[in-house]
């Protein structure tokens, strides 16, 4: 587990180089609570973090799980005949501390060619179950269905099948027009024409765009052949003529002129034998990007060229406007008296099936069409393992993220102590203080708990060791393991006002059970005494938390065992140190930022903690306020707070005494 980074000798505060805006610091307090939960989520991406603000949200990120229906009610349904639990945390964040990995399939044109690459969403194995369907559209195009045992199903039809761009080529003097598309060298019209004889050709019905291929019939013997090009420099615009010569002996093979983007004639000449000549070439060379950028700038280059018989035409004013590099490739078609359509069927469904729930689509490299009929499988998803460092990074995730309860899905002793350096860490940083719900293992014996205890020794941390019945999400009596009552615990601090207490509070517990070591019933006092958290039933009231403790073993103290009073202790901090961090002063050495600055800060977000519906603390003395310049470049306020606190235990003690009167 890393250490503080220290500089003097002390814990250096996080730095803030992004803050928040200078009337954060007169905001009303952020009454409420985050929730965090850190574990086994195989159907998560272990690089994010995962927010959600509702019940359904929740269970949507993955409807077929049954442990993420339980998670849901243990949060939503944590406390129902608890008068003080009636509100919500205002966010609960996920983070997968497992290195789960996300199935994948490629799909394929009848060629084949992969055209489409589906990656599941839902990470783990479950996305092997994921299958992607592909059909005929029902009026054109594809019909695509993305399905999954006890999932949502999606179906996105007609997808594709639409004309983007029409071209054709009437004339004919040339022998071939064939045009070609690829999203790295785009729109390719290639002419070829052939069996020119010796003399001067002057081109009507053609277009040019590059280097002209000539290529003789034959060698010439005792002699030589030479053909003039004369025309436009495609590179510089200026006149330009190229001889290419066929010298006696020399062969026959072709040769390249220099590229042109118009030709005036080429003249065919030889001084012995009679061979004829091909020419080759592009009449179009369109590269996608910055000159042709849509699909209308392609068609609006060819109908330049309507006096030598080329045409395109758009299908619909939504083609025009497409990204001239989103077009399907294709390697070869004749526009020579027969129109050849260009379609965006690829791209098409990678926009239909954006946002969707179960799959990520997006375009595979070369792809030149719509995928062929069939159903696919995605494969290659694994749930992956947990270890400490995985426990550790996805705790580090949450460095960044407003928690006020961190629960972790684990009772591996390691990978709480991770949870452990992590809680510590941030408060010691500042403004990140969060308070940490850990299950024991089931039937530990109270000397097990007392060596948990002693490695989690924080007033962060919050341990529950019992198994507890309620009724699971399908409405059935069901035993559970300690971690998820620390959970629904967890819950219940987020359901109520700052600083209320845990104790005599109704969680959802139906029944409870442990060692006989650690019976609740029996042996209150030494379980608090060595710092767990427990229910047990009293009459009247039923199955309550009895005074929940935290782990803190240090000293006896009123506010630092007592979970409420740690929350509002942290609540506070937080606050302050969140406001004092939007002054901008940090880093600025041209902010004028006074040790006054800093104190009136402080005064003003604690006054403000006091108050109606924002309370936070119970009281503080602003006579105990100093602020403390350490080495010049650091200042540190130190105040005397008293958290929110109840009144945990009632004795009467009477004595017997003669009493007069």
């Amino acid at each position: 587990m890393a250490g503080l980074t220290t500089a003097y000798g002390n814990p250096v505060p996080r730095q803030i180089n992004t803050p928040l805006a200078s009337s954060a610091s007169q905001r009303t307090p952020d009454t409420g609570k985050y929730l965090a939960l850190v574990g086994s989520f195989p159907y998560l991406d272990p690089s994010e973090v995962y927010t959600v603000s509702s019940s359904a949200a929740l269970k949507a990120l993955n409807p077929a799980d049954q442990t993420l229906k339980l998670i849901e009610r243990l949060i939503y349904n944590c406390a129902p005949n608890e008068p003080q639990a009636r509100a919500r945390p205002a966010a609960v964040y996920l983070v997968n501390a497992l290195n789960s990995t996300a199935a994948v399939a490629t799909l394929y044109d009848a060629q084949p060619q992969a055209c489409l690459d589906f990656e599941s969403n839902l990470f783990g194995a479950i996305g092997n179950r994921l299958t992607v369907t592909v059909a005929a559209g029902t009026a054109q195009g594809k019909k695509y269905t993305l399905a999954g045992p006890g999932l949502p199903t999606a179906v996105y039809d007609n997808v594709g099948g639409a004309n983007i761009m029409t071209v054709n080529y009437t004339g004919t003097e040339a022998t071939t027009m064939v045009m070609a598309y690829d999203q790295t060298t785009g729109l390719r019209i290639s002419y070829t024409k052939t069996a020119n004889a010796v003399g001067t050709f002057t081109p009507v019905q053609m277009a040019w765009d590059g280097a002209i291929t000539v290529t003789p019939s034959l060698a010439p013997v005792g002699g030589a052949f030479t053909v003039t090009i004369t025309g436009t420099s495609k590179t510089t615009g200026l006149p330009l003529v190229d001889v290419l010569t066929w010298s006696d002996g020399g062969g026959a093979a072709a040769q390249v002129s220099d590229p042109f983007s118009a030709v005036t004639t080429i003249v065919f000449a030889t001084t012995i034998g009679t061979p004829t000549f091909t020419i080759a070439g592009y009449a179009f060379d369109l590269t996608p990007g910055a000159e042709y950028p849509t699909a209308q700038s392609f068609s609006d280059r060819i109908n330049q060229f309507t006096t030598q018989l080329f045409t395109s035409t758009i299908g619909s004013v939504t083609a025009a406007g497409l990204d001239s590099a989103l077009l399907d490739s294709f390697a070869s078609a004749t526009i020579k008296s027969a129109a050849k359509s260009l379609t965006a069927d690829v791209n098409a469904a990678v926009v239909a099936m954006a946002g969707a729930f179960l799959m990520t689509v997006t375009r595979a490299t070369g792809a030149d069409g719509a995928p062929a009929n069939g159903t696919t499988m995605l494969g290659g998803g694994t749930n992956g393992t947990e270890s400490a460092q995985r426990y550790a990074d996805a705790l580090t995730l949450l460095d960044a993220v407003n928690v006020t309860h961190l629960w972790m899905d684990t009772d591996n002793a390691s990978y709480q102590a991770e949870g452990l350096d992590n809680v510590v860490t941030n408060e010691g940083v500042g403004g990140k203080a969060r308070q940490l719900w850990l299950g024991a293992t089931a039937s530990e014996s109270l000397t097990q708990l007392r060596a948990r205890v002693l490695n989690l020794n924080a007033k962060q941390v919050n341990l529950w060791y019992q198994e507890f019945n309620r009724l699971s999400p399908a409405s059935v009596a069901t035993w559970y393991a300690p971690k998820y009552l620390a959970l629904q615990e967890a819950a219940l601090m987020c359901a109520m006002a700052p600083g209320e207490p845990a104790t005599y509070k109704r969680p959802n517990v139906l029944a409870y059970r442990s060692s006989a070591t650690t019976n609740a019933d029996t042996l209150q006092a030494t379980l608090m005494q060595e710092g767990l958290c427990f229910v047990s039933f009293v009459n009247g009231l039923g199955n309550i938390n009895i005074r929940p403790v935290t782990t803190y073993g240090v000293g006896d103290s009123v506010f630092f065992t007592e979970p409420g009073c740690v929350e509002s202790y942290y609540m506070s901090t937080n606050d302050v140190h969140t406001a004092v961090t939007a002054a901008r002063a940090l880093g600025a050495s041209n902010v004028r930022f006074t040790a006054s600055d800093f104190q009136s800060i402080v005064e003003r977000r604690l006054n403000l903690q006091l108050s109606g519906t924002s309370r936070l603390i119970k009281a503080w003395d602003a006579s105990s306020l100093v602020i403390q310049t350490v080495n010049g470049d650091w200042y540190r306020a130190t105040y005397n707070v008293q958290p929110i606190q109840g009144i945990n235990f009632i004795e009467t003690q009477p004595v017997a005494a003669s009493v007069e009167g």
